[in-house]
């Protein structure tokens, strides 16, 4: 839907658009090719791409691993995988291939998620290592910003070990809570929201600088980005539910 609603902006706007470009925003490869403005921000779907396409061989290896008593392997593997990927002379391995790594951790931890220990120790442990991570990172920013090993290195390993400690935090925090009705839905339409914003907050149709007040631009790129995302996602849902009733 979001590449539909894209490109039917350009065609309004009497904005040309060549095919090729057509073709590498359909299928989710901007990782590689971003020249429609207001796509560059879908980069990660072509990460996601190949993480999804990874999926069967990291569960192979996982399973190879653990019947020859060597779990420790896999980790290990996915550890340095990002690292590797930096050391390719090429903005677009450590950019789309990298993640892999991370995902293979995020899939393997997903495999033991329901044994996982919830302490209140651990938890305090999580917050630490966050504020350690958010810490290198500042600290390595203002002496290294600019720099290869920043930018491929320092950046994804102190953001993944963040999210990794935000999401145990979560995780312990609302176990025995059910989210209320407003978080339930906020939660359902927020990747739209992130798809639809950019078009508003930036180009094609940047609406910051109408109102001559930040602020005020800030509330009407929101609520101008909300009227499409909503519509959208329930357009997307009805079009999956037709398509999967068919099958």
């Amino acid at each position: 839907m979001f590449v539909v609603f894209l490109l039917a902006v350009y065609l309004a706007l009497g904005r040309e658009t060549s095919p090729l470009d057509r073709v590498v925003l359909a299928l989710g490869m901007t990782g590689f090719r971003v020249r429609i403005p207001g796509s560059g921000h879908t980069w990660f779907i072509t990460a996601l791409i190949f993480c999804y396409f990874a999926t069967p061989l990291i569960a192979w290896f996982s399973d190879w691993a653990d019947e020859r008593g060597k779990r420790f392997l896999p980790v290990l593997v996915a550890a340095i995988f990002p690292a590797a990927m930096a050391l390719i002379p090429t903005s677009t391995a450590p950019k789309l291939f990298g993640p892999i790594g991370f995902y293979m951790l995020a899939y393997l931890w997903g495999r033991s998620y329901e044994k996982m220990k919830r302490s209140c120790s651990r938890l305090l442990l999580a917050f630490a290592l966050m504020l350690c991570s958010f810490g290198v990172r500042l600290l390595l920013w203002r002496f290294l910003d600019g720099t290869v090993f920043y930018q491929n290195v320092v950046i994804p390993y102190t953001h993944t070990i963040a999210a990794a400690c935000i999401f145990y935090e979560f995780a312990y925090v609302f176990a025995n809570r059910k989210p209320s009705k407003p978080v339930e839905w906020i939660g359902m339409v927020s990747f739209e929201v992130y798809l639809y914003h950019f078009i508003f907050a930036d180009v094609p149709l940047l609406l910051f600088g109408v109102t001559g007040n930040w602020y005020l631009d800030a509330v009407l790129v929101t609520l101008v980005t909300a009227a499409v995302a909503i519509p959208m996602y329930f357009a997307a849902k009805g079009i999956y539910r037709l398509t999967k009733s068919k099958t």
